[in-house]
């Protein structure tokens, strides 16, 4: 039978009520209680974005901070991509249906990926708020008039809570080797995205 691979969110487990990570939640439940083979690949916040802002951002010297001094679990998407292509082609069946973390090897704040960008490009880099904390102080009130808004809030109400991250890093080891760190992930960003030259061969 071929196998399902999710792309899940990490902490749904333990995010109860909270729009995205309970539904996802509930996919890996449905996923284990029909029998159909599954791996759920629980992602971290991504250091790219799908709109990716970060790298005209970086350009201008400042990393956008989602949730000031709140440390999140990442991870760069293609290193996300490279493990769903290889739970997919790759892992044996003895390695399914269960869910596995998937991150750097530590949670990160907004400054400490500024740093790691001031270590990659040799220039300044600062952590900035991406949503002025007015307008954050304010969303609650604004998704009463705007429906579409109420599920981020209660997303962010959560994630400002300091549960976006993950403790259990065994398991990405064992299927993918060695969680990449921060600074790797920031030095393959700025690669991928031209702010520093590619590494002769």
């Amino acid at each position: 039978m071929p196998r399902f691979i999710l792309i899940s969110i990490l902490e749904c487990d333990n995010a109860p009520g909270v729009p995205h990570f309970s539904q996802k939640l509930a996919t890996e439940k449905y996923l284990a209680e029909t029998g159909q083979p599954y791996l759920a690949l629980r992602a971290g916040a991504f250091l790219d974005r799908a709109h990716d802002v970060v790298v005209q951002k970086v350009r201008k010297g400042v990393f956008p901070d989602i949730v000031p001094g709140v440390a999140l679990g990442m991870i760069y998407s293609p290193d996300l991509a490279r493990y769903a292509a290889e739970a997919s082609l790759d892992l044996p069946v003895s390695a399914l249906n269960q869910s596995v973390d998937i991150r750097c090897n530590v949670p990160a704040t907004g400054p400490m990926v500024a740093a790691a960008f001031v270590r990659v490009l040799g220039r300044p880099v600062v952590a900035k708020a991406f949503i002025p904390s007015i307008f954050v102080a304010m969303l609650p009130l604004v998704a009463w008039f705007v429906p579409r808004l109420r599920d981020q809030v209660k997303v962010l109400a959560w994630i400002r809570k300091g549960g976006y991250v993950s403790h259990e890093g065994q398991k990405q080891k064992d299927l993918f080797g060695e969680l990449p760190t921060i600074e790797d992930s920031v030095a393959r960003y700025c690669r991928d995205k031209g702010l520093i030259k590619p590494i002769a061969s």
